[in-house]
C-alpha cells in the first residue's frame, strides 16, 4: 500500500473545495450534453488510472445508479480492446487518459 495523502483528513477545507470544483465540472459536462453514465465511466476510469480505491468505489456505484451495465464496468479498464463502447465514449476515454497522470 502506498503512502497516499488522505486529503480529506489532512486538509479538510481543501477537500471541500475540490468537491465543489468537481460538482461544477460535472454540471458543465452535463450542460455540454454528456450523459451522466458517460461522466461516471470517465470518473471510474480516472480513478482506476490513479489507483484510487475510494474513487473507484464511489463512481462505480454512481455509474450503476445511472444505469450502467456490470459488463461494461467490468471491462472498462480494457476499453480500447473491446467493442462495448461507442466511438464517442472511446474518444472521451482517450482524452481522459491523456490528461490524467499522477507521478
Amino acid at each position: 500500500m502506498s503512502n497516499r495523502v488522505q486529503i480529506d483528513k489532512q486538509h479538510p477545507e481543501l477537500a471541500d473545495e475540490l468537491r465543489l470544483c468537481a460538482e461544477h465540472a460535472r454540471q458543465a459536462a452535463l450542460d455540454a450534453g454528456l450523459e451522466h453514465k458517460t461522466i461516471e465511466l470517465v470518473n471510474v476510469l480516472v480513478s482506476m488510472r490513479n489507483r484510487c480505491p475510494s474513487g473507484i468505489d464511489v463512481h462505480v456505484q454512481r455509474a450503476i445508479d445511472a444505469g450502467e451495465s456490470a459488463q461494461r464496468l467490468t471491462v472498462l479498464s480494457s476499453w480500447a480492446e473491446t467493442t462495448l463502447f461507442t466511438d464517442f465514449e472511446r474518444a472521451v476515454f482517450t482524452i481522459a487518459e491523456l490528461i490524467t497522470e499522477l507521478p
